[in-house]
Protein backbone atom coordinates (compact mmCIF):
# COMPACT_ATOMS: atom_id res chain seq x y z
CA UNK A 1 0.00 0.00 0.00
CA UNK A 2 1.40 3.43 -0.98
CA UNK A 3 0.22 6.15 1.33
CA UNK A 4 0.70 9.85 0.73
CA UNK A 5 0.86 12.48 3.47
CA UNK A 6 -0.33 15.92 2.32
CA UNK A 7 1.35 18.68 4.30
CA UNK A 8 0.91 22.43 4.22
CA UNK A 9 4.03 23.66 2.42
CA UNK A 10 3.74 25.58 -0.85
CA UNK A 11 5.27 22.60 -2.69
CA UNK A 12 2.52 20.13 -1.70
CA UNK A 13 0.60 20.03 -4.99
CA UNK A 14 3.78 19.93 -7.08
CA UNK A 15 5.10 17.10 -4.90
CA UNK A 16 1.81 15.22 -5.21
CA UNK A 17 1.80 15.53 -9.01
CA UNK A 18 5.38 14.22 -9.21
CA UNK A 19 4.43 11.25 -7.03
CA UNK A 20 1.28 10.52 -9.06
CA UNK A 21 3.48 10.44 -12.17
CA UNK A 22 5.57 7.72 -10.48
CA UNK A 23 3.04 5.40 -8.85
CA UNK A 24 -0.54 4.72 -7.86
CA UNK A 25 -1.64 5.95 -4.45
CA UNK A 26 -3.74 3.73 -2.21
CA UNK A 27 -4.34 6.01 0.77
CA UNK A 28 -4.45 9.80 1.25
CA UNK A 29 -3.77 11.32 4.66
CA UNK A 30 -4.15 15.09 4.77
CA UNK A 31 -2.93 17.44 7.47
CA UNK A 32 -4.56 20.67 8.55
CA UNK A 33 -5.54 22.99 5.67
CA UNK A 34 -4.69 20.39 3.00
CA UNK A 35 -7.74 18.49 4.19
CA UNK A 36 -9.92 21.52 3.57
CA UNK A 37 -9.07 21.79 -0.13
CA UNK A 38 -7.93 18.37 -1.35
CA UNK A 39 -10.65 17.55 -3.91
CA UNK A 40 -10.41 13.77 -3.81
CA UNK A 41 -11.34 11.16 -1.25
CA UNK A 42 -9.55 11.58 2.08
CA UNK A 43 -8.93 8.38 3.95
CA UNK A 44 -7.65 10.22 7.02
CA UNK A 45 -7.33 13.82 8.25
CA UNK A 46 -4.73 14.62 10.92
CA UNK A 47 -3.85 17.67 12.99
CA UNK A 48 -2.01 18.86 16.05
CA UNK A 49 -4.64 21.62 16.21
CA UNK A 50 -7.91 19.87 17.13
CA UNK A 51 -9.44 23.20 18.13
CA UNK A 52 -9.33 24.22 14.44
CA UNK A 53 -10.93 21.04 13.09
CA UNK A 54 -14.59 22.15 13.47
CA UNK A 55 -13.99 25.17 11.21
CA UNK A 56 -11.88 23.16 8.75
CA UNK A 57 -14.57 20.45 8.66
CA UNK A 58 -17.25 23.03 7.87
CA UNK A 59 -15.08 24.58 5.14
CA UNK A 60 -14.55 21.17 3.50
CA UNK A 61 -18.29 20.50 3.52
CA UNK A 62 -19.04 24.02 2.17
CA UNK A 63 -16.71 23.19 -0.74
CA UNK A 64 -19.01 20.18 -1.33
CA UNK A 65 -16.18 17.75 -0.59
CA UNK A 66 -16.93 14.48 1.14
CA UNK A 67 -15.77 14.08 4.74
CA UNK A 68 -12.77 11.87 5.49
CA UNK A 69 -13.10 8.30 6.67
CA UNK A 70 -11.35 9.06 9.96
CA UNK A 71 -9.91 12.03 11.92
CA UNK A 72 -6.83 11.81 14.16
CA UNK A 73 -5.46 14.10 16.90
CA UNK A 74 -2.60 13.97 19.41
CA UNK A 75 -4.95 14.67 22.33
CA UNK A 76 -8.63 14.48 23.11
CA UNK A 77 -10.72 17.38 21.90
CA UNK A 78 -13.87 18.83 23.39
CA UNK A 79 -14.18 21.19 20.40
CA UNK A 80 -14.58 18.42 17.81
CA UNK A 81 -17.40 16.14 18.88
CA UNK A 82 -17.43 13.73 15.92
CA UNK A 83 -15.57 10.42 16.37
CA UNK A 84 -11.80 10.65 16.19
CA UNK A 85 -8.72 8.65 17.16
CA UNK A 86 -5.84 9.84 19.35
CA UNK A 87 -2.14 9.02 19.05
CA UNK A 88 0.72 10.39 21.19
CA UNK A 89 2.58 13.43 19.85
CA UNK A 90 6.10 12.56 18.64
CA UNK A 91 6.90 16.28 18.55
CA UNK A 92 7.49 16.66 14.83
CA UNK A 93 4.59 18.59 13.30
CA UNK A 94 1.22 17.42 11.98
CA UNK A 95 3.18 15.73 9.18
CA UNK A 96 4.89 13.43 11.65
CA UNK A 97 1.57 12.69 13.37
CA UNK A 98 0.15 11.77 9.95
CA UNK A 99 3.17 9.51 9.41
CA UNK A 100 2.40 7.82 12.74
CA UNK A 101 -1.12 7.18 11.49
CA UNK A 102 0.23 5.60 8.30
CA UNK A 103 2.59 3.41 10.31
CA UNK A 104 -0.25 2.35 12.63
CA UNK A 105 -2.35 1.46 9.57
CA UNK A 106 0.45 -0.81 8.35
CA UNK A 107 1.42 1.22 5.29
CA UNK A 108 4.64 -0.11 3.76
CA UNK A 109 5.35 2.86 1.47
CA UNK A 110 4.68 6.30 2.96
CA UNK A 111 5.54 9.39 0.91
CA UNK A 112 5.54 12.93 2.27
CA UNK A 113 4.26 15.64 -0.08
CA UNK A 114 4.49 19.22 1.15
CA UNK A 115 6.32 18.24 4.35
CA UNK A 116 9.85 19.58 3.71
CA UNK A 117 10.35 20.71 7.35
CA UNK A 118 11.89 23.93 6.11
CA UNK A 119 10.89 27.51 6.77
CA UNK A 120 8.93 27.75 3.51
CA UNK A 121 5.58 29.36 2.83
CA UNK A 122 2.37 27.47 3.35
CA UNK A 123 0.32 26.78 0.23
CA UNK A 124 -2.63 28.69 1.69
CA UNK A 125 -0.88 31.86 2.90
CA UNK A 126 2.35 33.83 2.76
CA UNK A 127 3.06 32.81 6.35
CA UNK A 128 6.09 30.55 6.80
CA UNK A 129 6.36 27.44 8.93
CA UNK A 130 7.68 28.34 12.37
CA UNK A 131 9.44 26.06 14.83
CA UNK A 132 11.25 24.07 12.16
CA UNK A 133 14.26 23.27 14.37
CA UNK A 134 12.03 21.96 17.15
CA UNK A 135 9.95 19.90 14.73
CA UNK A 136 13.03 18.41 13.09
CA UNK A 137 14.04 16.97 16.47
CA UNK A 138 10.88 14.85 16.48
CA UNK A 139 11.71 13.41 13.06
CA UNK A 140 15.28 12.64 14.13
CA UNK A 141 14.16 11.08 17.44
CA UNK A 142 11.98 8.54 15.57
CA UNK A 143 14.25 8.05 12.55
CA UNK A 144 14.74 4.34 13.22
CA UNK A 145 10.97 3.81 12.92
CA UNK A 146 10.79 5.80 9.66
CA UNK A 147 13.86 4.82 7.65
CA UNK A 148 12.56 1.80 5.74
CA UNK A 149 8.97 2.86 5.12
CA UNK A 150 9.01 6.67 4.68
CA UNK A 151 10.32 8.88 1.87
CA UNK A 152 9.80 12.55 1.07
CA UNK A 153 9.38 14.48 -2.16
CA UNK A 154 11.12 17.66 -0.97
CA UNK A 155 13.31 19.57 1.43
CA UNK A 156 15.01 18.55 4.63
CA UNK A 157 12.82 15.46 5.06
CA UNK A 158 13.92 14.26 1.58
CA UNK A 159 17.55 14.71 2.65
CA UNK A 160 16.87 12.84 5.91
CA UNK A 161 14.72 10.00 4.56
CA UNK A 162 15.54 9.95 0.85
CA UNK A 163 13.21 10.48 -2.09
CA UNK A 164 11.08 7.66 -3.45
CA UNK A 165 12.39 6.03 -6.60
CA UNK A 166 11.19 3.18 -8.81
CA UNK A 167 13.25 0.61 -6.91
CA UNK A 168 11.90 1.62 -3.48
CA UNK A 169 8.33 1.96 -4.75
CA UNK A 170 8.40 -1.52 -6.31
CA UNK A 171 10.19 -3.44 -3.55
CA UNK A 172 8.15 -5.88 -1.57
CA UNK A 173 7.50 -5.48 2.11
CA UNK A 174 6.06 -7.76 4.73
CA UNK A 175 2.55 -7.36 6.05
CA UNK A 176 1.97 -7.44 9.77
CA UNK A 177 1.20 -11.19 9.52
CA UNK A 178 4.51 -11.86 7.73
CA UNK A 179 2.97 -12.39 4.29
CA UNK A 180 4.71 -10.72 1.34
CA UNK A 181 3.11 -7.68 -0.23
CA UNK A 182 3.94 -6.13 -3.59
CA UNK A 183 3.05 -2.62 -2.40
Amino acid sequence: MTTVILGGAECVWRDLQRLQDMTLIDCIIATNDAGVVYPGHLNHWVTLHPEKMPAWWDQRLRHRLEPPDKVWFHRESSEFILPHEVLPDWGGSSGLLATQVALKLGSKKIVLCGVPMESTQHFFSERKLLGVTRYREGWVNYLSELTERVRSMSGWTAQLLGEPDDVWLKTQGENADGAQSST
